[in-house]
Protein backbone atom coordinates (compact mmCIF):
# COMPACT_ATOMS: atom_id res chain seq x y z
CA UNK A 1 0.00 0.00 0.00
CA UNK A 2 1.19 3.22 -1.11
CA UNK A 3 2.09 5.91 1.83
CA UNK A 4 -0.52 8.62 1.72
CA UNK A 5 0.14 12.56 2.31
CA UNK A 6 0.71 13.72 6.04
CA UNK A 7 -2.14 16.72 6.62
CA UNK A 8 -1.28 18.04 9.88
CA UNK A 9 -3.81 17.96 12.21
CA UNK A 10 -3.57 21.82 13.61
CA UNK A 11 -1.99 24.19 11.34
CA UNK A 12 -2.00 27.87 13.05
CA UNK A 13 -0.87 31.30 10.76
CA UNK A 14 0.19 34.39 12.69
CA UNK A 15 -0.06 36.84 10.24
CA UNK A 16 -0.54 41.09 10.24
CA UNK A 17 -2.28 43.14 7.26
CA UNK A 18 -0.29 44.36 4.59
CA UNK A 19 2.25 41.56 4.99
CA UNK A 20 3.08 39.84 1.27
CA UNK A 21 4.68 36.86 2.78
CA UNK A 22 1.80 36.35 4.94
CA UNK A 23 -0.60 36.90 2.13
CA UNK A 24 1.74 34.09 0.04
CA UNK A 25 1.09 31.77 3.08
CA UNK A 26 -2.32 31.83 3.02
CA UNK A 27 -2.78 31.31 -1.00
CA UNK A 28 0.14 28.33 -0.57
CA UNK A 29 -2.47 26.71 1.95
CA UNK A 30 -5.57 27.51 0.23
CA UNK A 31 -4.29 25.99 -3.32
CA UNK A 32 -3.42 22.85 -1.09
CA UNK A 33 -6.72 22.51 -0.14
CA UNK A 34 -5.74 22.80 3.62
CA UNK A 35 -7.92 24.27 6.49
CA UNK A 36 -6.19 26.63 8.42
CA UNK A 37 -6.51 29.07 11.50
CA UNK A 38 -5.29 32.68 10.85
CA UNK A 39 -4.28 34.64 13.67
CA UNK A 40 -3.75 38.58 13.00
CA UNK A 41 -0.77 39.47 15.48
CA UNK A 42 -2.20 43.43 15.29
CA UNK A 43 -5.84 42.95 15.88
CA UNK A 44 -5.42 39.97 18.23
CA UNK A 45 -3.27 41.15 21.42
CA UNK A 46 -3.32 37.32 22.38
CA UNK A 47 -1.88 36.20 19.16
CA UNK A 48 0.95 38.58 19.65
CA UNK A 49 1.44 37.15 23.26
CA UNK A 50 1.38 33.47 21.86
CA UNK A 51 4.26 34.46 19.56
CA UNK A 52 6.18 37.22 22.05
CA UNK A 53 6.01 34.35 24.52
CA UNK A 54 7.32 31.57 22.01
CA UNK A 55 10.10 33.47 20.72
CA UNK A 56 9.00 34.93 17.66
CA UNK A 57 9.13 38.57 16.54
CA UNK A 58 8.46 38.63 12.79
CA UNK A 59 5.60 37.16 10.80
CA UNK A 60 4.76 34.80 9.06
CA UNK A 61 4.96 32.13 11.41
CA UNK A 62 3.17 29.30 10.35
CA UNK A 63 2.77 25.83 12.98
CA UNK A 64 2.29 22.64 11.18
CA UNK A 65 0.96 20.94 14.05
CA UNK A 66 4.41 21.01 16.46
CA UNK A 67 6.77 22.19 13.98
CA UNK A 68 7.23 26.30 13.23
CA UNK A 69 8.17 27.82 10.08
CA UNK A 70 9.26 31.13 9.55
CA UNK A 71 8.53 33.13 6.86
CA UNK A 72 7.19 32.31 3.52
CA UNK A 73 9.47 29.33 2.98
CA UNK A 74 8.06 26.75 0.43
CA UNK A 75 11.28 24.28 0.46
CA UNK A 76 10.33 23.41 4.25
CA UNK A 77 6.47 23.39 3.58
CA UNK A 78 6.37 20.98 0.76
CA UNK A 79 9.07 18.97 2.68
CA UNK A 80 7.05 18.97 6.11
CA UNK A 81 3.27 18.37 3.59
CA UNK A 82 5.45 15.81 1.57
CA UNK A 83 6.30 13.18 4.51
CA UNK A 84 4.40 9.95 4.21
CA UNK A 85 2.51 7.54 6.48
CA UNK A 86 2.33 3.78 6.24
Amino acid sequence: MAGQLRVPQNITVYVRPNCTECDQVIRYLENRGLRFLVRDVERDPDAQGDLDSLGYTDVPVIFLDETAIVGFDTNRLDAHLAQVTI
